[in-house]
């Protein structure tokens, strides 16, 4: 039947993606949002305290939204670990080139500052204590943690060590250990201190590095 003045046709239905099926880019972002509220329910609950049910409500989904991207729970704990690192790794990889010329006094500041920065923010604390706390059940997250995070950030300084070394201006025979020793100078402390709690003063955060600078460059340079 044609529609007439008394029959109305029917509305036209809108083609915003809010109805019906979420874009990709939509249940792209949803996904994310999933897994920085599972940090926090990991956290505050533990693996085994954190269900599917309560992380699921959190975010206003069903189970079998998640189940759609996750096997099961440990599969969703991993990719929220994963997602964790690459937001604090957001910028690293490009801080690192961007000092792969200069100068290496510089270099070890600006690298000692990034660092820092990482383990105290606050998905740096997250993340280390998630690490912390379910190492032991999911080994492949401490592995994950060490190959993103540090791993670049001593190969990174281990480079810079060795250009140098070319060049005479410092004494370098095992560059990767120096570069090693000097990330757990700068980063332990400041690490253990916002673990228990406790914000880290900057400038004594300043001095430590400036400390750790000398005394690194001081141990490589050559001597008769």
């Amino acid at each position: 039947m044609k529609a007439t003045a008394q029959t109305p046709a029917a509305p036209r239905r809108p083609h915003s993606s809010k109805i019906g099926r979420p874009t990709r880019e939509e249940a792209d972002i949803r996904h994310e949002e999933l897994l920085d509220a599972s940090v926090d329910l990991f956290l505050e609950y533990g693996y085994d305290g954190a269900t599917l049910e309560r992380i699921a409500s959190s975010v206003g989904m069903t189970k079998r939204t998640i189940y759609s991207r996750h096997e099961d729970k440990a599969a969703l704990f991993k990719a929220t670990v994963q997602r964790a690192i690459e937001r604090l790794t957001a910028d690293q990889d490009e801080k690192l080139r961007s000092l792969a010329a200069a100068e290496l006094e510089l270099a070890l500041v600006e690298v000692a500052r990034m660092r820092v920065r990482q383990v105290t923010s606050p998905i740096g604390v997250k993340l280390q204590r998630l690490v912390n706390a379910e190492a032991f059940r999911f080994p492949e997250i401490f592995v994950a943690a060490a190959e993103q995070v540090t791993r670049p950030v001593v190969a990174a300084l281990a480079a810079l060590l060795l250009r140098d070394a070319e060049k005479g201006l410092i004494v370098a025979g095992r560059p990767e250990m120096a570069a090693t020793a000097f990330m757990s100078m700068v980063v332990g402390g400041p690490a253990r201190v916002v673990a228990s709690g406790n914000p880290v003063d900057e400038a004594e955060m300043e001095d430590r590095i400036a400390y750790s600078v000398r005394l690194l460059l001081d141990g490589l340079r050559p001597r008769d």
